[in-house]
């Protein structure tokens, strides 16, 4: 392939619209070996044709960010691809893709807490199977006592192909209900729970993946005290109160998964 780039000179354009500086660049393309019958076959980044997040000539912060495509009849093969540039921020490029390329990711954050019902603070977060949890006793006669649980969510947000995505989702339908096995996105083994995803399609040939996950800095345990023969809680007394004699952890959760597993993009 001998791929021939000639840039529309007339076609380039800078101008402040909204505060942001834009700009456009028109490139004609055709290979004289053998026409070009589909854009897949253009080489970016080669003989003067530029790639995403290439500057803008004479900018510092304009960058390329999206390009169309469009073939010109009764023309042997000739391509027309325009960039659309935008400035970046202090500096740095966009990102590689855009959001309807495949491999596109996109990382959200909602951080907040929860109220829990606790009997115990400071419990040992790994007391083995059937232990009791230890920890200061804070309930009163057996009445739990609402504490304030740090939890967080984690939205991952991915473009893929139209081939891959029966693969993506039926690996997320295996994961559903798991916790994550090992560290993920700065989360501790067992801390994140996956929640599930919803896909919606982007272009013919790309959909739009949304993973979300839920993170527990206890792990999703729950606290649950011994209960008597008549189903109230087993009480002791200290320093004059009343409080449950034995708490356990509970998991609701107790499968774990490689998340990584989840995406080739993770």
């Amino acid at each position: 392939m001998a791929q021939q780039v000639v840039e529309s000179e007339e076609s380039r354009k800078l101008g402040n619209s909204g505060g942001i500086l834009r700009g456009t660049r028109v490139f004609f393309i055709w290979d004289d070996v053998a026409p070009i019958t589909a854009p897949s076959s253009i080489l970016f980044g080669e003989n003067g044709m530029p790639q995403l997040g290439d500057l803008f000539p004479g900018e510092l912060e304009v960058y390329a960010v999206t390009y169309d495509f469009q073939f010109i009849p009764n023309s042997n093969g000739v391509w027309r691809v325009e960039f659309a540039y935008q400035a970046g921020s202090g500096g740095t490029p966009p990102p590689d893709r855009v959001p309807s390329e495949p491999g596109y990711l996109q990382i959200s954050m909602d951080y907040g807490a929860v109220f829990k019902d606790f009997w115990r603070s400071s419990p040992n977060l790994n007391p083995g199977s059937g232990n009791d949890i230890g920890g200061v006793r804070i309930d009163t006669g057996g009445v739990p006592t609402s504490v304030l649980v740090a939890q967080h969510r984690l939205v991952i947000d991915e473009t893929v192909p139209t081939w891959k995505v029966e693969d993506s989702t039926a690996r997320a339908r295996n994961s559903v209900g798991t916790r994550n096995s090992a560290s993920f996105f700065g989360a501790a083994s067992g801390t994140l729970l996956y929640e599930g995803c919803s896909a919606r399609r982007t272009t013919l040939a790309a959909f739009s993946l949304t993973h979300k996950f839920l993170y527990d800095e206890y792990g999703h345990q729950i606290q649950q005290p011994r209960l008597n023969s008549q189903r109230q809680v087993e009480c002791i007394s200290s320093s004059g109160f009343l409080h449950a004699t034995w708490v356990r952890w509970v998991q609701p959760f107790p499968f774990t998964t490689n998340f990584s597993q989840l995406s080739d993009n993770f």
